[in-house]
């Protein structure tokens, strides 16, 4: 038997955020789907502070719900090493605010967890290693240094090419049947080009 299954907090939604320190990117990432009504959800307002105290380093609001989302991928400057708090209020249509919900990340001192790599330029190559021959495209066939792919109109590949010997043993395919859409699906139109299946 299922235990008491608790509603959701209706002050409250589903967030999440992810840090890139490569190239200090932010995802933002607040999810409408769980609202009464999820096409009330109207703007997600954000602002990443320190853990440790002090002013934000980054803030803003993301407009425009899509997918059930409200998410964007934001920039922030130059972080000092250490943990950070994302804080973030979802505005509804009617300007109530659900929230506050938080998330956070850790930005690594680089030089302390990869000293051993620090600073070496060891395979860093600012350049196309040879040989750096340009694809070149002859009809339906795309070559580079001593491989060729012929493709057919679906953009599948009908053969591949290594050093002139056959690598695929036949042109791809896509096979479907009534177990992937359903006991009802029918192939309304198959072209050279589409297939498109629908329910009968």
């Amino acid at each position: 038997m299922m235990g008491k299954v608790t509603p959701p907090d209706p002050a409250k939604f589903a967030f999440e955020t992810r840090f890139n320190p490569v190239r200090s990117l932010l995802l933002v990432k607040g999810d409408t789907y769980y609202l009464e009504d999820p096409a009330h959800g109207k703007t997600l307002h954000y602002r990443v502070v320190p853990e440790s105290g002090g002013a934000a380093v980054a803030e803003g609001r993301i407009a425009g719900s899509a997918e059930y989302f409200l998410r964007d991928v934001v920039k922030v400057p130059p972080l000092a090493p250490g943990k950070y708090r994302v804080e973030a209020t979802m505005e509804l249509a009617d300007g109530k605010r659900l929230g506050p919900m938080t998330g956070g990340f850790e930005k690594k001192d680089e030089s302390r967890e990869v000293a051993r790599w620090w600073g070496q330029k060891v395979g860093h190559v600012e350049r196309v290693i040879p040989p750096n021959a340009a694809l070149v495209r002859t009809g339906n066939a795309v070559t580079c240094v001593g491989r060729e792919y012929e493709l057919n109109a679906l953009g599948l590949p009908a053969a591949i090419r290594s050093s002139s010997a056959a690598v695929s043993a036949a042109p791809a395919r896509i096979l479907a049947n009534s177990a992937t859409f359903g006991p009802n699906a029918q192939l309304q139109r198959h072209t050279a080009s589409a297939v498109r299946c629908g329910m009968a």
